[in-house]
């Protein structure tokens, strides 16, 4: 059988939530169809990338619009530097099942 390559690189702005209700800031990314499309499902789907080179381990979820998106925690913004506006490189692939 032949996997599906599942690996994508894209750069996009990070995206502030509207409600943060008092938790550590984090932001979010929708991933470009493209991207999306590579995976191996339209659910919740995890990966292995990497954030302006910084490696993290994350799961995306669908976005309802046939793509999806993904959390940029707190933790992971800190080590990169990056806050909510900022554009940031990205490198994903699907964790193998």
């Amino acid at each position: 059988m032949i996997e599906q390559e599942t690996g994508s690189q894209f750069s996009t702005t990070l995206i502030c939530p509207i409600h943060q209700d008092g938790e550590a800031p984090w932001a979010f990314v929708i991933l470009p169809k493209s991207a999306s499309d590579k995976l191996p499902r339209r659910g919740r789907t995890s990966v292995d990338g990497t954030l302006n080179a910084y490696p993290f381990r994350a799961l995306l979820e669908p976005d309802g619009q046939l793509s999806h998106w993904l959390r940029i925690s707190p933790a992971l913004l800190e080590a990169t530097g990056l806050t909510s506006g900022d554009s940031a490189s990205f490198e994903i692939r699907a964790v193998a099942q």
